[in-house]
C-alpha cells in the first residue's frame, strides 16, 4: 500500500519538529490588567495622566526589557513591555521606557492634557527638573554615546508636551512602581526560561 503525498510530507517533516524551540511569552496577563485597571484608582487621574516607567538588563541574556504603564481617568490603563537591543543597563532600559511611553501619547493629546512621568532615576529627574539636560541634550554632542543618544531623543521628544512633569516614586506610587518592577521581572524571567539559558 502506497502512502499519499500528504503522509510522506507529514513523516518527513515529523523528524524536524523538535529542532526549533519557540516559545511564546505573553507581556499581559489577565490578573495584570486587572490590576492595572485598578491603580487608577488610587492616583488623582482626573487631573493628569500618569506614566509610570521601568527598565531591567540580564546580563546571561545581554539584552534588557523597558516597560510602561500609562494610567489616564477616561481610559483604560495601557501596559507595554519590549525586549531592547543595543543598550547596556537597566539605566539605558528605563531610559528606553520613557521614551516609548511619552511616544504612545498621540500628538493632540500632549497639547492638550497634563502628563506626570515617574521613574526611579533620581539623577534623570534632577537633570531635567533644572534644565540642565535640555541645556546640554537640546544638540547631540559629537561622539555621543548611546545613553547621550538616549537623553537626546527624550529632550527632543519631551518638547512636544505642554505639561510634563518628570518625578521619582513616592511612597503613594509604591503600587504601581512594584506592578511595573513586577511585570518586568516576570517577562525577562519567562523569556530567559524559553531560551533555556
Amino acid at each position: 500500500m502506497t502512502k499519499s503525498i500528504w503522509q510522506r510530507l507529514k513523516d518527513n517533516v515529523r523528524g524536524v519538529k523538535g529542532k526549533f524551540k519557540c516559545a511564546y511569552v505573553p507581556t499581559t496577563t489577565p490578573e495584570e490588567v486587572a490590576l492595572a485597571n485598578s491603580l487608577k484608582a488610587t492616583l488623582p487621574a482626573n487631573l493628569a495622566t500618569y506614566i509610570y516607567v521601568g527598565g531591567l538588563w540580564d546580563v546571561n541574556l545581554n539584552r534588557g526589557i523597558a516597560g510602561y504603564v500609562t494610567l489616564a481617568v477616561d481610559e483604560p490603563a495601557e501596559q507595554v513591555a519590549t525586549l531592547t537591543t543595543g543598550i547596556s543597563s537597566a539605566y539605558e532600559a528605563e531610559l528606553q521606557a520613557m521614551i516609548a511611553g511619552l511616544s504612545a501619547v498621540e500628538l493632540t493629546k500632549r497639547q492638550a492634557g497634563h502628563f506626570v512621568l515617574v521613574t526611579s532615576l533620581e539623577d534623570f529627574v534632577r537633570n531635567y527638573n533644572d534644565f540642565s539636560l535640555a541645556a546640554q541634550y537640546t544638540d547631540l554632542p559629537e561622539r555621543a554615546t548611546s545613553t547621550d543618544r538616549l537623553y537626546h531623543d527624550f529632550v527632543l521628544l519631551s518638547a512636544t508636551f505642554r505639561s510634563l512633569r518628570v518625578t521619582s516614586p513616592a511612597e503613594k506610587d509604591s503600587k504601581q512602581s512594584e506592578f511595573i518592577a513586577h511585570k518586568l521581572s516576570r517577562i525577562i524571567t519567562a523569556y530567559r526560561d524559553s531560551r533555556g539559558k
